[in-house]
């Protein structure tokens, strides 16, 4: 659910010609400033947005709002893709729904880092300090057992509803308890452990 204050921004967006090239724009900057933020090394430092030429002041608070908070810009997409003055299938319709699924497939992999980045922590808390091919492997099996069980859960909830094409928006919720489900454990402190280790 976005704030007031971003339905505003929302409203103000939707009445655009060019809403989607904005939304895109917006998700470029942001792409932009958590790379040049990863580069310096430094998780939650403040990076400032940058100069943008006056046509696009109105993405300023998208960036603001969403640097940091990928399911947040998500939902943003969805309620402008939602809401606006545009029929379904219609060509603005599309490129939002182009751009939301991108920015899906982007959560869903950055969801995938950070989960089993904390996977691998607590595997280390329990068994001492592991080196750094270690958890690298470790990582990456964990994302590929992941990986496996979402399409698994994907693929159920698409053959219980029986229908021959299966919305985004229904896979979004399907992943999404997903990812809840796996982050649930990871503070209970369960971690996946593998037969050869």
């Amino acid at each position: 659910m976005i704030s007031s204050d971003m339905k505003s921004v929302a409203d103000a967006l939707m009445q655009k010609d060019d809403v989607a090239a904005l939304l895109k724009e917006a998700s470029l900057q942001m792409g932009l400033m958590r790379k040049k933020r990863d580069q310096m090394g430094r998780e939650g430092a403040s990076i400032l947005p940058p100069e943008l030429p006056r046509s696009l002041a109105v993405i300023v608070p998208l960036i603001n709002a969403y640097f940091d908070d990928r399911m947040g810009w998500l939902e943003f997409v969805r309620y402008v893709r939602d809401n606006g003055p545009w029929e379904m299938a219609t060509a603005k319709w599309k490129q939002i729904q182009d751009l939301m699924r991108n920015e899906n497939s982007n959560a869903v992999q950055f969801r995938r880092r950070m989960y089993s980045g904390l996977a691998a922590d607590l595997k280390e808390q329990a068994s001492g300090t592991g080196q750094k091919g270690d958890r690298t492997a470790y990582m990456n099996a964990v994302q590929q057992l992941w990986s496996a069980q979402l399409k698994f859960q994907v693929d159920k909830a698409r053959a219980a509803s029986g229908k021959k094409h299966f919305p985004q928006d229904e896979q979004m919720e399907v992943s999404d308890k997903f990812w809840a489900q796996i982050e649930s454990e990871l503070n209970a402190g369960k971690f996946p452990i593998f037969d050869d280790e």
